[in-house]
């Protein structure tokens, strides 16, 4: 096989790799050193660690940089993980690349830019990786202990029930977490205040924007409202995303992407309509509303006493 039939069989490995290969790759498709080097001198590739390499016209990415450092034995974690999952709250940063390196196996990724985050970890179970996008990355759970020792409660929570909508298991995650914990302060700090919150018994929130009105209402002085909360109504049951019962009082976080469109639009007028047929009041908050919470929370402390004083009198 000549050199250039070779690197079109490595290629096609890279195709799914976010056009990147390791040397170990190229060797099992018969391309040697002096091929890999006649290839970079003539800039058909980069070589952006010592062994491994990335075609040239391939555009550089972040994940073609995830996986750079996953072929070079990391795995992308915290984060740059948390952006792998898909999960929510976690700030997203095009420059940063966190990974996790065994104990003495660290490799310089400073030729990679941005902002490298290398930490240690002990590899204890194949349940602690997984492949996203061609990427080895710590799995979901691994990845929720993880983030306590970079990011606030309340990130790691907004992740966590991001993780538990996506399907994860939190039997899968409290076994993760117990089976890593250590004596000392430890990111599975975070997780655990998060997982054994008593106010976390209740129905699992379905949006970051339901998560961030309830943090508005604990400070409102009203009581806890009920998650996902269900009416039976003549055109059957109907959910809120948070309620108060007592004053048949609803809150629906109204975000574009769930709520925009006609369709959905009228969707939620329907229920509406049914459900003030049964005697509620529905208040819409939005993202600003939520972010800029002061007249939100004082026509929803209004709009409440009124209606408790309502059913009381009634």
């Amino acid at each position: 096989m000549n050199g250039n039939d070779a690197l079109r069989a490595v290629a096609e490995i890279a195709a799914s790799q976010h056009g990147a290969f390791s040397r170990s790759q190229a060797a099992e498709n018969h391309i040697n050193v002096q091929q890999l080097r006649r290839a970079v001198a003539s800039g058909r590739l980069r070589r952006p660690l010592s062994d491994v390499f990335v075609f040239a016209s391939s555009p550089v990415s972040q994940r073609q940089r995830f996986m750079v450092a996953s072929l070079a034995g990391a795995a992308i974690s915290h984060r740059s993980a948390a952006l792998l999952h898909n999960l929510d709250g976690v700030p997203r940063s095009r420059n940063l690349i966190e990974v996790c390196f065994e104990r003495g196996k660290h490799r310089d990724l400073s030729a990679l830019g941005g902002d490298v985050v290398m930490h240690t970890w002990s590899f204890t179970s194949r349940d602690d990786v997984a492949t996203v996008d061609g990427v080895r990355v710590t799995s979901m759970a691994r990845t929720l202990v993880q983030l306590g020792s970079v990011c606030d409660v309340d990130v790691v929570e907004l992740a966590l029930d991001s993780a538990l909508r996506q399907g994860a298991s939190p039997r899968w995650v409290e076994a993760t977490w117990k089976r890593l914990r250590r004596r000392g302060p430890w990111g599975g700090d975070i997780l655990e205040e998060v997982m054994y919150n008593p106010a976390r018994a209740r129905a699992l929130s379905e949006s970051v924007l339901e998560r961030l009105v309830e943090r508005v209402l604990d400070e409102s002085g009203l009581p806890a409202p009920v998650r996902q909360y269900e009416v039976r109504t003549s055109a059957g049951l109907k959910r809120l995303d948070l309620a108060f019962p007592e004053a048949r009082l609803g809150i629906e976080g109204h975000s574009r992407q769930i709520h925009f469109g006609g369709a959905a639009e009228e969707a939620d007028n329907l229920r509406d309509f049914a459900l003030a047929a049964e005697g509620w009041e529905i208040l819409y908050v939005t993202w600003g509303m939520a972010h800029e919470p002061a007249f939100f929370l004082e026509s929803l402390k209004r709009a409440y006493k009124r209606r408790v004083d309502l059913y009381r009198a009634s």
